[in-house]
């Protein structure tokens, strides 16, 4: 009888251990079931997240509108009678500073913003009219020969020398 109840036993843990493995098949089967259908369901990501709100929606844009040119940031072009009139300030800003003017120093001077303070200072580098000493922050721009008689020169012009008048 004892050994009836060993074989029996075996075939109960056989059965068992069937039952188990079926049962954690058909939970694997229906977890994927249900992931794959969750994964269908959801939108595909976009390649560049909006910053806008989505409750914020753009305003349409008229029938033949475009964009607004240029980059983002970018300062407008100027009109050649202000670009003159910001490297004639600029060079006498430049011109006064003893020990060289600083961007800021420049920048104050022209009353132009950060962009197109650089891209005069880069005109006038190139053009040889400024020399400059130092690096980043420490960079200091000095007048190259003619370009301090130009200062001046426009500076009578305008009537805001700063040079005292002499007498012969």
């Amino acid at each position: 009888m004892q050994h009836d109840c060993m074989r029996n036993a075996g075939t109960v843990q056989a059965a068992l251990a069937n039952l188990v493995e079926k049962f954690v098949a058909d939970m694997l089967g229906l977890v994927q079931r249900t992931a794959l259908a969750e994964v269908a369901g959801l939108k595909a990501p976009r390649a560049r997240a909006s910053l806008r709100a989505a409750s914020t929606p753009r305003a349409p844009r008229a029938v033949g509108e475009k964009r607004s040119p240029g980059r983002p940031g970018r300062p407008p072009k100027l009109s050649e009678n202000d670009r003159q009139k910001f490297v004639a300030k600029a060079l006498r800003a430049i011109a006064k500073a003893e020990s060289g003017a600083t961007m800021k120093v420049i920048q104050d001077a022209i009353g132009a913003d950060v962009p197109t303070t650089k891209r005069l200072l880069r005109e006038l580098l190139k053009a040889n009219a400024v020399r400059t000493t130092g690096k980043t922050r420490a960079t200091a721009y000095f007048p190259v020969g003619g370009a301090l008689l130009e200062a001046e020169g426009e500076g009578d012009a305008e009537g805001a020398s700063d040079a005292p008048a002499t007498e012969s």
